[in-house]
């Protein structure tokens, strides 16, 4: 009985450890099982920043996009306008050159009309002449009847 009370010692003592040891493993376990949920609740605030960060990405692709298009209609109403300018300029030197012409020919109309006034200046100087002469006559002869 002896051997059988110290088989019975034998086993509780290694009863005790494995119950040491279960103990120790349960610590273990509840240690990594509550890592688990800290490394799991930090996934899910990585995922939650990712998604607000993807939210923000689209925004941004979306105004990039907005600002795009608005940059290639203001390309078109600059194309617009530059044609707009072209078609003035144009314009300008056409009237310009027109301008031009009618100057030249209200210059040459002048200068015709000067040598007229110059012309009917001296036919003017003539009749003078005349006129005086024919006083000189009238005042030696007499008027003419």
């Amino acid at each position: 009985a002896e051997d059988a009370a110290a088989g019975v010692d034998e086993l509780h003592d290694r009863a005790d450890g494995i119950e040491e040891r279960l103990d120790r493993t349960t610590d273990r376990v509840d240690g990594v099982d509550s890592a688990v949920r800290d490394v799991s609740a930090d996934v899910d605030d990585v995922a939650a920043d990712v998604d607000d960060v993807a939210g923000e990405v689209e925004n941004v692709a979306s105004d990039i996009d907005e600002t795009g298009a608005h940059v290639s209609r203001l390309d078109e109403e600059m194309g617009d306008v530059r044609e707009d300018i072209a078609a003035i300029d144009g314009d300008v030197v056409e009237t310009r050159e027109s301008l031009e012409a009618e100057l030249d020919d209200l210059r040459a109309e002048v200068s015709a009309l000067s040598s007229e006034l110059d012309r009917i200046g001296s036919i003017e100087r003539e009749i003078e002449e005349l006129q005086q002469f024919r006083d000189r006559l009238n005042s030696a002869f007499g008027p003419g009847e």
